[in-house]
């Protein structure tokens, strides 16, 4: 059966981590990974294919949640992604 359970193999802590997604956002980030034709290897990349890195990853964070109108908030970006409904931009 379709769980949509994911796992993060790199986190801060170095643990593997498991992750439930939503029917949209697998939808959307099967699309994402469709689009951009990788087999293996970061799942956020830079238009050069290069890993996104965190303040990257911060940045497109706070750029899509001022424009979907979600006010200003300080925390982690793994957080601003699971608020802000971050797969919706893919």
């Amino acid at each position: 059966p379709i769980t949509g359970r994911i796992t993060v193999l790199k986190t801060k802590s170095k643990k593997f981590r498991s992750v439930f997604l939503g029917k949209r956002s697998r939808r959307a980030l099967r699309k994402y990974l469709h689009h951009r034709a990788a087999v293996s290897g970061p799942l956020w990349v830079t238009k050069d294919g290069e890993r996104l890195a965190y303040f990257g990853l911060r940045s497109l964070i706070r750029s899509r949640a001022h424009k979907a109108g979600v006010p200003a908030f300080s925390c982690s970006p793994d957080q601003q992604f699971r608020m802000v409904g971050f797969f919706n931009f893919v």
